[in-house]
Protein backbone atom coordinates (compact mmCIF):
# COMPACT_ATOMS: atom_id res chain seq x y z
CA UNK A 1 0.00 0.00 0.00
CA UNK A 2 1.17 3.72 -0.99
CA UNK A 3 1.89 6.39 2.11
CA UNK A 4 -1.44 8.12 0.58
CA UNK A 5 -3.79 4.72 1.14
CA UNK A 6 -2.38 4.22 4.62
CA UNK A 7 -2.85 8.19 5.36
CA UNK A 8 -6.79 7.06 4.66
CA UNK A 9 -6.57 4.02 5.98
CA UNK A 10 -5.99 5.62 9.45
CA UNK A 11 -8.47 8.43 9.15
CA UNK A 12 -10.54 5.92 8.86
CA UNK A 13 -10.14 4.02 11.52
CA UNK A 14 -9.48 6.91 13.59
CA UNK A 15 -13.40 8.01 12.30
CA UNK A 16 -14.77 5.06 14.26
CA UNK A 17 -15.55 5.36 17.72
CA UNK A 18 -14.10 2.81 19.88
CA UNK A 19 -12.86 0.96 16.90
CA UNK A 20 -11.53 -1.87 18.68
CA UNK A 21 -14.20 -2.45 21.32
CA UNK A 22 -18.12 -1.93 20.53
CA UNK A 23 -17.58 -0.91 17.12
CA UNK A 24 -14.74 -3.71 16.25
CA UNK A 25 -16.85 -5.65 13.78
CA UNK A 26 -16.91 -2.29 11.37
CA UNK A 27 -13.21 -2.24 11.47
CA UNK A 28 -13.11 -5.99 10.26
CA UNK A 29 -15.56 -5.26 7.76
CA UNK A 30 -13.12 -2.12 6.72
CA UNK A 31 -10.39 -4.09 6.62
CA UNK A 32 -11.93 -7.19 4.52
CA UNK A 33 -12.56 -4.69 2.04
CA UNK A 34 -9.63 -2.54 1.40
CA UNK A 35 -7.76 -6.27 1.77
CA UNK A 36 -10.28 -7.15 -1.24
CA UNK A 37 -9.42 -3.71 -3.13
CA UNK A 38 -5.89 -3.97 -2.89
CA UNK A 39 -6.14 -8.18 -3.47
CA UNK A 40 -4.07 -8.97 -0.59
CA UNK A 41 -4.63 -10.55 2.60
CA UNK A 42 -6.26 -8.92 5.61
CA UNK A 43 -3.32 -9.63 7.71
CA UNK A 44 -0.85 -8.19 5.24
CA UNK A 45 -3.51 -4.69 5.48
CA UNK A 46 -2.81 -4.58 9.17
CA UNK A 47 0.61 -5.65 9.02
CA UNK A 48 1.49 -2.82 7.00
CA UNK A 49 -0.24 -0.20 8.67
CA UNK A 50 1.11 -1.44 12.09
CA UNK A 51 4.47 -1.02 9.93
CA UNK A 52 3.34 2.62 8.90
CA UNK A 53 2.16 3.75 12.25
CA UNK A 54 4.95 2.27 14.44
CA UNK A 55 7.35 4.26 12.09
CA UNK A 56 5.73 7.55 12.81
Amino acid sequence: MTAEELKKLDKMIRDIPYPYRENFPSLKKMLRDISDQQDVSVSSVVQQYLAWKWSK
